[in-house]
């Protein structure tokens, strides 16, 4: 993608030729703040030799100025949390796991003047990025949507997509990923903050969903903050239930906006 750096800031652990421990560093500039976003994983014989603290000290030194750590870490996984913590990193963020499994819940609510079409035509990738781009703005994890980024994940497998539009104007979309065989993961379902409270997200849920079932993929998750409690409330009435939880914990770096806060 267009931020990471082609992966230039990643690393790899390997004795012996075998593969023991991968980080992942994407470094994601933003106001107010710089954050760099890493994963370590370590193979399970390989755990309690240091290397997870070695890695993270590589992340520690990617960067001249001064930049938050950030990882994202499922509640469920707990020698991931734990090494988080030992390393005096705090939570800033909650998001719900969300999954429900079976039919479609029925037929959509029809809305005046609003048609929902999947994506096909010329300028969506543009279109794509600026409603994306407009909608997430304020959110304090936002990552900007290039028009070569669109066109990267439309370029992968198992991609669908679909627009919400009122006279012919886009006003929301639901991104859906394929994971496996009969399993989808919806990626992201927005509307556009001048359009909301309308019912056009429930609308455009239940003909995803509806769409997803016709095509043999009748197991769907997602991800939602658990903050956002009107997209919470529209997804458990159209059947999902949480089953995890991914915690965001942030690193204020000496010298970070955030670390006189955070301390």
């Amino acid at each position: 993608m267009s931020f990471n750096r082609g992966g230039r800031d990643f690393a790899v652990v390997e004795v012996d030729s075998g593969l023991v421990a991968v980080l992942t560093s994407t470094r994601l500039p933003r106001e107010p703040i710089d954050l760099r976003h890493f994963r370590i994983v370590v193979h399970t014989g390989w755990r309690r030799r240091q290397l997870g603290s070695r890695l993270l000290g590589l992340v520690r030194s990617q960067d001249g100025n001064p930049t938050t750590l950030q990882c994202n870490c499922n509640r469920s996984w707990r020698a991931g949390t734990a090494f988080l913590a030992h390393h005096g990193f705090t939570t800033v963020r909650r998001e719900k796991l969300m999954q429900r499994e079976g039919p479609s819940p029925g037929r959509a609510k029809p809305l005046v003047d609003l048609a929902i079409r999947p994506f096909g035509s010329r300028g969506d990738p543009d279109t794509w990025s600026a409603l994306h781009n407009r909608s997430y703005r304020d959110a304090p994890d936002f990552v900007p949507l290039t028009v070569a980024d669109a066109d990267v994940h439309r370029d992968k497998p198992g991609f669908r997509f679909w627009f919400a539009e009122r006279d012919g104007v886009p006003v929301g979309f639901c991104h859906v990923s394929q994971q496996s065989i009969g399993t989808a993961r919806i990626d992201s379902l927005v509307v556009d903050p001048n359009h909301r409270g309308r019912g056009i997200g429930r609308t455009l849920l239940t003909v995803v969903l509806g769409a997803l079932a016709g095509a043999g993929l009748g197991s769907v998750a997602l991800g939602v903050r658990a903050d956002n409690h009107a997209a919470v409330n529209l997804y458990e009435k159209a059947g999902f239930t949480t089953v995890d939880e991914m915690i965001t914990w942030w690193l204020p770096r000496s010298g970070s906006p955030l670390a006189s806060d955070t301390a």
